[in-house]
């Protein structure tokens, strides 16, 4: 992922929102609206392929960030989310995808980037959403709650009167 300034006439942007992701050409508003980051990355793939322009990225409209191998790209991010759990190093990455050391390192850090995945403190890469780094120690909640019996011995939460 490369930092530049900001796309030129043509560009493909995809733009992130809190609920979707939408996709217009520079420098025109978002047209194209996408549920998922798959979808908007396929749909601005399709118009820069066919029009030979790059792809960009940008949460905020003010820094964008230039896509690079978004085919390559597209297809780590079907992979994490077909299987939910996977954590790969770099090494097995690069195994799995046969990408060299300079490209997977740069996909994985875009995936980074673009807050999909994390670096785990183990070396591994996960989906962000898959939750804690596995040596980050778990803390325990307490919750306390009185439970009432009711006509047949069940108990429940108390039901405090309206």
């Amino acid at each position: 992922m490369e930092v530049l300034l900001q796309p030129t006439r043509g560009d493909v942007i995809i733009h992130r929102s809190p609920t979707s992701y939408t996709v217009a050409m520079s420098p025109f508003p978002p047209s194209v609206r996408c549920r998922t980051f798959d979808e908007a990355l396929e749909c601005a793939g399709g118009y820069a392929s066919q029009r030979d322009v790059d792809v960009w990225w940008t949460s905020d409209g003010e820094r964008f960030v230039r896509m690079v191998n978004y085919r390559l790209m597209r297809r780590i991010w079907a992979e994490f989310m077909e299987m939910p759990g996977l954590t790969l190093t770099e090494s097995q990455a690069q195994r799995l995808w046969a990408l060299d050391a300079r490209t997977c390192a740069d996909l994985l850090a875009s995936l980074v980037g673009l807050e999909f995945l994390t670096l785990g403190s183990d070396g591994r890469y996960r989906r962000l959403t898959e939750g804690r780094d596995s040596r980050t120690p778990a803390r325990m909640a307490k919750a306390e709650q009185q439970l009432e019996p009711d006509d047949r011995g069940f108990r429940h939460p108390e039901r405090k009167p309206a």
